[in-house]
């Protein structure tokens, strides 16, 4: 009797175990972690053809694996940052911080909003280069000050515009692309973090 005992109580505990390292090394997915390295290292290597591929650093971080991958090729060695789901299904390179994206587009939109309350315009041509790096610094809210010479070359010429872009503020106005700090600098408009 006391055999069966030693023999259940050794059972239990060796269940106890399975289950617990279930639960702690196989995600909900039913994909093991090292399961997952596996594919993200032959990825890289289709991807890379030639290349030899391995996954050097792994930490869970909010239900995603965010992995290290070293390649290691004919033109040199090289790593790559990346995250993965635990369930094996996406992988991205360049993950998105929701909290902080949001909190900064508010800002940019109140930003560009005082801007635009202060008469602040950009003027240019679409296709120009400086004209659309100005635009990406101000991001997606930036059409809002935005007049395009493209189909009202009048209102250009009005503006006194001689470069692409011109910033016209007042009655002055300041050529090609500025950065945040100079919009801050001479409407008092601030970006707030």
């Amino acid at each position: 009797m006391r055999k069966s005992l030693v023999v259940g109580i050794i059972f239990l505990i060796l269940a106890i175990v399975g289950v617990a390292f279930l639960y702690f090394y196989v995600p909900s997915g039913g994909v093991s972690q090292s399961s997952i390295e596996q594919q993200v290292a032959n990825f890289y290597e289709l991807a890379n053809p030639g290349a030899t591929a391995q996954v050097v650093a792994v930490d869970q971080e909010s239900g995603v694996y965010h992995m290290i991958v070293k390649l290691v090729s004919s033109q040199g060695t090289n790593f790559a940052e990346v995250w993965v789901t635990t369930d094996g299904k996406f992988l991205t390179a360049n993950p998105v911080l929701l909290q902080q994206s949001v909190t900064n587009l508010k800002s940019l939109a109140n930003f560009v909003n005082c801007l635009n309350s202060k008469n602040l315009k950009i003027y240019g041509t679409s296709n120009s280069t400086g004209t659309q790096l100005q635009l990406n610094i101000l991001g997606t809210f930036s059409p809002e000050i935005f007049s395009p010479c493209d189909n009202n070359i009048q209102a250009c010429v009005d503006a006194r515009v001689r470069w692409n872009p011109t910033i016209a503020y007042g009655n002055s106005s300041y050529p090609g692309p500025q950065p945040l700090s100079f919009f801050e600098n001479i409407t008092g408009c601030q970006l707030t973090s």
